[in-house]
């Protein structure tokens, strides 16, 4: 039996936010309610006080320190989901679920405005009731609208399971310490992949139109985007003399969505970009399609390119150096649940996990600031 699936889709207008709830089968009659945009500013501010580096665009002069310390304090997290889900959850949401008619968990996808596409809204508190969002639903994001009719051609062939880039060599430096290299290796086994090694755009693109994998995992530095959601963009090999749709860093030339947008990506000559049905983006602020008017990020771009599934962060990550090493295990995470039958689900049943540790054992390394962190997308055709 498939599960039942509701929506939750958040409109700004006017000073107003519209929350607007709808359920797949359409049994129900839709229900709404409209905010003011200046209690959600208020709420926002408040809950960015556990974790400020979840705001796009922070501040670049913001004391880390301050901020980590912020982030694995348990009360500081449990007001920040209790107020956002007052405000933002509508009442009576889990009045329409009824767990015990399905053998699945039903699932919530969520549609935000630009103002709230960071939100963790899986461990959002459901008001009057006590559980967090993930605890009931599985819960995944919807896939921006200018992606939803992507083509997809019929009998696709897989020829690997998987390639990973993992930490490449970048003008940004490492991600990776050396304790955490071999946590990737006994993941990754004999599979293709790039690990601290050069990789440019050119190799990458090639690499996966001969291997043409199940998934790619990418774990690295992401530029994101500041005005254009298309200018996002991961760190490759690249140096700035490399043709590119955005500015180059620090000498480096990011891998723009737009660029994978392009009909010849970077400076080939081999055609449009093929990405695997499952793709991972382990890497600061890859998952922000959604906090701009037109979602074109790195998000719709691969999924444009072929992906289906896709796993992308919704902020700043600390790295595994400051998290002993948790932040390799997310990573490890996103691939496990990308190679699994079910990545929605599967994802979602690890966070489950990972909001029970936190809760037994509150630290900076079972803090949400990681493990929810990851927002999941899926094509309606792979739901």
């Amino acid at each position: 039996m498939s599960p039942s699936r509701h929506y939750l889709s958040l409109f700004e207008f006017t000073g107003s936010l519209a929350v607007w709830h709808t359920t797949l089968d359409g049994d129900d009659e839709p229900s709404g309610t409209i905010l003011d945009v200046d209690d959600v500013d208020d709420v926002l501010e408040s809950a960015y006080e556990w974790w400020p580096l979840s705001i796009v665009g922070a501040d670049p002069e913001l004391d880390l320190g301050a901020a980590l310390r912020a982030a694995a304090d348990p009360l500081k997290e449990s007001a920040a989901a209790e107020n956002l889900g007052e405000l933002l959850l509508p009442e009576g949401l889990v009045d329409r679920v009824d767990l015990a008619t399905s053998s699945r968990r039903p699932q919530l996808v969520v549609n935000p405005s630009p103002s709230l596409a960071s939100l963790p809204w899986e461990i959002l508190t459901l008001p009057g009731d006590g559980r967090r969002l993930v605890e009931v639903f599985d819960v995944r994001m919807a896939v921006p609208a200018t992606v939803v009719g992507a083509f997809r051609p019929p009998g696709r062939e897989y020829y690997s399971e998987a390639v990973f880039v993992v930490d490449p060599v970048t003008r940004l430096g490492r991600v990776l310490p050396t304790e955490s290299v071999s946590a990737w290796e006994r993941r990754i086994g004999t599979a293709p992949w790039f690990p601290q090694e050069f990789v440019d755009r050119e190799m990458l693109k090639a690499h996966l139109l001969t291997q043409q994998p199940r998934r790619l995992t990418f774990f690295g530095h992401c530029l994101p985007a500041a005005e254009d959601a298309s200018a996002a963009g991961i760190m490759l090999s690249d140096h700035a003399a490399v043709p590119g749709a955005t500015r180059s860093v620090s000498g480096g030339r990011p891998l723009a969505a737009h660029d994978l947008l392009a009909e010849s990506a970077g400076n080939g000559d081999a055609g449009m970009w093929s990405l695997p049905p499952n793709v991972g983006l382990v890497a600061c602020g890859s998952g922000l399609d959604q906090a701009f008017p037109e979602p074109l990020g790195l998000v719709a771009a691969v999924m444009e390119r072929g992906a289906d599934v896709v796993m992308a962060s919704r902020w700043t990550l600390p790295s595994d150096q400051t998290t002993g090493g948790a932040t390799t295990a997310l990573g490890l995470a996103v691939d496990e649940a990308l190679a699994s039958s079910d990545p929605i689900s599967h994802l979602n049943e690890w966070k489950r996990q990972q909001l029970r540790a936190w809760v037994d054992a509150p630290s900076l390394g079972t803090s949400p600031v990681l493990w929810a962190s990851i927002a999941a997308y899926s094509m309606p055709s792979a739901s």
